[in-house]
């Protein structure tokens, strides 16, 4: 039986994953502009680039990308805490805040740092990973206390559709990115 305090605890737990989300795909999007630029895949040309364009310096990017880094860890442990407190779970509770803080590290290491997984080709496992089995089955179990391996399938048609969207933009920077020594699978296919 749904209670009004479980359908507002749902609610909020869901809107606390839901904003975590964001910023995770905000701070996402921020470390491969100054990551791309960086490491030589954006030059001046791409108008469509806040820091190859110069309209922000690396270093004002790199803030932004600490500032989401801190509130996507901050929203999440948040969301984690409210989301199973009481519950018994601390070592889900662990694991949860675990894959969270490498879902930050994978946002930042795609196309940014000494040695961007991105340009190694690695770009489509991780946006598999997170944004499909991770982001999924993560969001599942804060809402239900429990696993199931059937929570795979939908996060296996969101990761799919993710990395779909990641190679829409792989195909139409493929020129840019095999110059720069980004591997991506368009790269490698051609």
């Amino acid at each position: 039986l749904s209670t009004p305090e479980a359908e507002e605890r749902f609610w909020m737990v869901f809107g606390g994953v839901l904003l975590t989300v964001l910023v995770l795909q905000v701070l996402s999007n921020w470390a491969n502009d100054v990551g791309d630029f960086e490491n030589g895949a954006d030059g001046k040309d791409r108008l469509d680039r806040a820091v190859a364009s110069g309209r922000i310096s690396s270093h004002q990017m790199r803030r932004g990308v600490i500032l989401a880094s801190a509130m996507a860890f901050i929203l999440g442990v948040s969301t984690v805490i409210f989301a199973l407190h009481g519950t018994g779970l601390l070592w889900a509770s662990s694991l949860i805040v675990l894959l969270g803080l490498s879902g930050i590290a994978a946002a930042y290491c795609y196309t940014a740092g000494n040695q961007p997984y991105g340009y190694a080709g690695w770009g489509d496992a991780a946006v598999f990973l997170f944004f499909g089995w991770i982001g999924v089955g993560g969001t599942a179990f804060l809402l239900a206390h429990s696993w199931s391996w059937t929570w795979l399938l939908p996060g296996t048609l969101t990761g799919g559709l993710s990395v779909a969207v990641l190679n829409l933009n792989n195909m139409r920077d493929h020129l840019t990115d095999a110059a720069a020594g980004k591997r991506t699978l368009p790269v490698r296919y051609g």
